[in-house]
């Protein structure tokens, strides 16, 4: 599904690899024969180990390999896998390879970092190198997506128009992405997780954003996947940020009839393109309410999953692990 602000596809799975990114197709890369033939039509070119055929430094080489080819310069959309037996280590010597290598691509505008399904490493086991480090290598990237678990160093960029961090997300790099300078950006989603599994942000963490201080031209904001939704709706019921949005996007988190009613009395919402709250835990006369706002309203319950032991209801995030 692509968003209707940057073209950036929304809906990257977490249980297959994916076949687009920035609306580029994704060719594999040849790590034996080398070559980046499609670069030069817009491919987006994807390095990927299996878990036994390397390690982080074997990783590193074909990286750089595919840096030194003689269309290097002209690749403008990369997209990096698992790296090996590595994978669920820290991924710093990953994000240090590709700075690198960034002066060898000065066309990249899109980068994946974690295209890495359940299979392979849970994406809460992913951990991630310091992603903040990216946007000031590549001056010329507009398209990030991080999936993993990191902080990032503090970061800005003059270029960057959408940023997409799914993973728990820590209450530090909540703070970290929201003092990002990044006046370009269109598109934020971030996937907040459960504590759990590291994801420990709370609003107050979102807090520059959501009085709409951070990000002047952000038109679509996704904060997915949490399981604070409730709270994260009481905070948007009177958030100034709601009031400049196209696109809102709540779904997959642990959304009940307390957050549904504390969006029903901000009156924003009728002027937004889209409100998506797909895959939730709302009753029925809550949803009909939600769902009277109009046409662009997608409040379907989906696949939410919820058990009860006793007298207690435990609900989960889409992807918690």
């Amino acid at each position: 599904m692509a968003d209707d602000v940057t073209g950036l596809e929304r809906e990257i799975s977490t249980h297959s690899h994916a076949t687009t990114f920035a609306q580029r197709k994704i060719v594999d890369y040849e790590r034996e024969q080398g070559g980046l033939p499609e670069a030069s039509e817009g491919a987006a070119y994807r390095i990927a180990f299996e878990y036994d055929e390397g390690s982080v430094e074997d990783f590193v080489a074909a990286l750089r390999k595919l840096a030194d080819d003689p269309q290097a310069s002209e690749l403008q959309a990369l997209v990096i896998g698992a790296w090996g037996e590595d994978t669920h280590e820290g991924g710093d010597p990953i994000v240090a390879g590709l700075v690198e290598v960034a002066p060898k691509l000065p066309n990249l505008r899109a980068l994946f970092l974690g295209d890495i399904i359940s299979e392979e490493c849970e994406m809460s086991w992913i951990q991630q190198g310091d992603w903040g480090l990216l946007p000031g290598a590549f001056p010329k990237l507009e398209h990030l997506r991080v999936r993993g678990l990191t902080t990032p160093s503090p970061f800005q960029s003059e270029t960057l128009r959408s940023l997409v961090v799914q993973c728990g997300l820590p209450r530090e790099a909540a703070r970290r992405i929201c003092a990002a300078d990044l006046p370009q950006l269109e598109h934020l989603e971030l996937w907040l997780g459960t504590p759990n599994y590291e994801g420990d942000a709370q609003t107050e963490d979102l807090a520059p954003l959501l009085a709409g201080k951070a990000f002047p031209k952000l038109r679509y904001l996704g904060l997915r996947n949490a399981e604070i939704a409730d709270d994260v709706c009481e905070a948007l019921a009177d958030a100034p940020i709601v009031e400049r949005l196209e696109t809102l996007d709540l779904s997959l988190g642990v959304l009940t009839d307390a957050g549904g009613q504390a969006l029903l009395s901000n009156p924003a919402l009728a002027q937004l393109k889209r409100l998506d709250l797909h895959y939730n835990f709302l009753s029925e006369g809550v949803r009909a309410q939600l769902v009277a706002l109009g046409a662009h309203v997608d409040a379907s319950s989906g696949d939410a999953y919820e058990d009860s032991y006793g007298d207690e209801t435990y609900r989960y995030v889409s992807v918690g692990e």
